[in-house]
């Protein structure tokens, strides 16, 4: 539960100061362009979304997994949910 509270304040930290600036000191985070992005997914990174779930419906990277910044109740969401990945794996988020 304390990894995936980790992880889950990670991603909303990321939502909510739009920056990379991380508590945790075993999680990196640097910006990199969409190429990179792209060839990092084709080797098994995670692909996150973060925009609304309505702009998400309309269009998305394929592969994406929506975690929406929609509001205060997403950190519940987000623990609640079976995440496919770990604080350890490769994760890209993206918005418009």
């Amino acid at each position: 539960m304390r990894k995936k509270l980790t992880l889950a304040m990670f991603i909303l930290n990321i939502f909510i100061v739009g920056s990379a600036y991380s508590e945790s000191e075993d999680i990196k985070v640097n910006y990199i362009t969409p190429v990179v992005a792209s060839n990092k997914f084709k080797k098994n990174a995670w692909l996150v979304d973060a925009m609304p779930e309505v702009d998400y419906a309309k269009s998305h990277a394929v592969g994406a997994i929506n975690l929406p910044n929609d509001g205060p109740d997403d950190i519940k969401k987000i623990l609640v949910m079976d995440l496919p990945f770990t604080k350890n794996d490769e994760i890209i988020v993206y918005c418009n």
